[in-house]
C-alpha cells in the first residue's frame, strides 16, 4: 500500500499515520520530500485498511498494491537528503525550487494531475537538451520551479503556518552571456494550509547575476514574486496563481532565452497570471483554466528598424492559454484523461517586405487523450 500524504501535512499527521500502521502490524517506510511525503507499506493490506487510512488528517491518496511495494520504486528514488526533528527540517540536494511552485502544485491538484495541458515540444529547445513533457500552464501564467542543488529549511508547520528559505545552485543565461554567479541564489516561500479546506502561497527569488564581459561592469539583480491560493468547496476546485519580477523568463526563472535582456543588456519584466476551477462528481473531474503571461519590452527595444538602426530581435509580449480537460478514474490505479489546451502567442509590432507594420500572432490547439496509472 501506498499513502501518499497532503502537501505540506504536518508531522504530527504524518506520524499518527504512522503509528497506526505500526500498531497494526505493518512495516512503514517514509519518504519525505520538498512537496509531500510518502509512505510504502508493506504486509497484508485489506480493503478496510484503505478505506479506515484514507480518513486520517493529512492523507491525499491511499493506493493498494497487488505485490510487496518496493523500494526500488520509481517514488521512492531520491535525490535528496532531509533531516527533520521538533525544530523543523533541513533538505540538502537536487530538488525542486520554492519559487513559484505553489502555483504548479495548484495546476496539477486543479487540472493538469492527470492531464498534459501545453506539451512543452513548443519552448525553443536544442535536441541535446532531451525530451520534452508535458507543462500544464507554465508559460502562460505561471513559471515552472524547477529543479536545483539546494539546502533549504523548513519551520515547523504552526496554526496552518510554515516558512521555507534555501539557498540555490545559481543559473547562467549564455543567451544574454550573463555567466558570472558570485552568490548563491535566494528563494523563500511562507504558506498557510486549513487542511482540504484552503491553502495560499507566497514565494520569492533573488539572484545576483554578472555579465561575462567584466570591463562592462554589469552585475544585475534577477528578482520576482510569485503568490498562489486554493479553495476547496465542496465539489467544487477554485485556484489563483501569479507572479511578476524582472529577468525571470517565460516558462523558467532565469531561463536561457532571449527574453532574459534587451540589446543594452537590461533585464526585462514578465508577469503572469492564471485562474482555475474544477468540478469533482465521484470519480470525474471536469476542469478548465486561464492564464496569460506577458513580457515588457525595454526603452531599448526597437521592433521597427531603420536604414541606420537595427530592429531588436523580435519575441512573444504575450502568451494566453485557455484549457479544459475531463479526468475519469476507471480503477483505483487508473485515470482516463481528455483535454485541450489552445497557446496563443503575439508577437511585438514587426516591419514587413513591403514597409507595412504587422503585429504577428499564433494559435496551436492541442487536443490531448491518455491514461494515467499509478503503481
Amino acid at each position: 500500500m501506498i499513502v501518499v500524504m497532503e502537501p505540506h501535512a504536518s508531522d504530527a499527521a504524518i506520524e499518527g499515520v504512522i503509528s497506526f500502521l505500526v500498531a497494526a502490524g505493518f512495516d512503514v517506510h517514509r519518504s519525505s520530500g520538498q512537496f509531500r511525503s510518502i509512505l510504502g507499506v508493506v504486509g497484508e493490506v485489506t480493503g478496510n485498511d484503505v478505506s479506515v487510512v484514507s480518513e486520517f488528517e493529512g492523507v491525499a491518496q491511499v493506493t493498494r498494491v497487488s505485490e510487496p511495494f518496493r523500494l526500488a520504486s520509481r517514488r521512492f528514488r531520491q535525490s535528496s537528503t532531509v533531516v527533520d526533528g521538533p525544530w523543523g527540517s533541513v533538505l540538502a540536494g537536487r530538488n525542486i525550487g520554492l519559487f513559484g511552485r505553489g502555483g504548479i502544485n495548484l495546476d496539477y491538484d486543479i487540472e493538469h494531475g492527470y492531464g498534459l495541458g501545453s506539451p512543452c515540444m513548443i519552448i525553443n529547445r536544442e535536441p541535446s537538451q532531451g525530451p520534452v513533457g508535458a507543462c500544464g500552464h507554465v508559460g502562460f501564467g505561471i513559471l515552472f520551479p524547477a529543479f536545483n542543488a539546494q539546502i533549504t529549511y523548513a519551520t515547523p508547520e504552526l496554526a496552518g503556518f510554515q516558512f521555507s528559505a534555501g539557498l540555490f545552485d545559481p543559473a547562467t543565461v549564455l543567451e544574454s552571456n550573463y555567466t558570472r554567479t558570485p552568490l548563491p541564489r535566494v528563494e523563500g516561500e511562507l504558506s498557510f494550509k486549513v487542511p482540504k479546506v484552503f491553502h495560499a502561497e507566497v514565494s520569492g527569488s533573488w539572484q545576483r547575476i554578472g555579465h561575462a564581459d567584466t570591463s562592462l561592469n554589469l552585475n544585475v539583480d534577477s528578482l520576482g514574486v510569485a503568490a498562489a491560493a486554493g479553495v476547496n468547496l465542496g465539489p467544487l476546485q477554485l485556484g489563483v496563481a501569479g507572479f511578476t519580477g524582472q529577468g525571470l523568463g517565460i516558462w523558467v526563472a532565469l531561463e536561457n532565452y532571449p527574453v532574459f535582456t534587451d540589446p543594452a543588456h537590461v533585464l526585462r519584466k514578465q508577469k503572469g497570471m492564471l485562474g482555475m476551477a474544477a468540478l469533482n462528481f465521484g470519480h470525474t473531474k471536469i476542469a478548465g483554466g486561464v492564464g496569460e503571461t506577458l513580457i515588457g519590452a525595454t526603452g531599448n527595444d526597437i521592433f521597427i528598424g531603420t536604414a541606420t538602426v537595427n530592429a531588436t530581435p523580435n519575441f512573444p509580449n504575450r502568451q494566453l492559454g485557455y484549457s479544459a480537460g475531463i479526468y475519469q478514474g476507471v480503477l483505483d490505479d487508473l485515470v482516463l484523461g481528455l483535454d485541450f489546451f489552445s497557446a496563443n502567442t503575439r508577437w511585438n509590432p514587426a516591419i514587413l517586405a513591403n514597409a507595412q507594420v504587422s503585429t504577428p500572432t499564433q494559435t496551436v490547439n492541442f487536443v490531448n487523450l491518455g491514461a494515467t496509472l499509478v503503481f
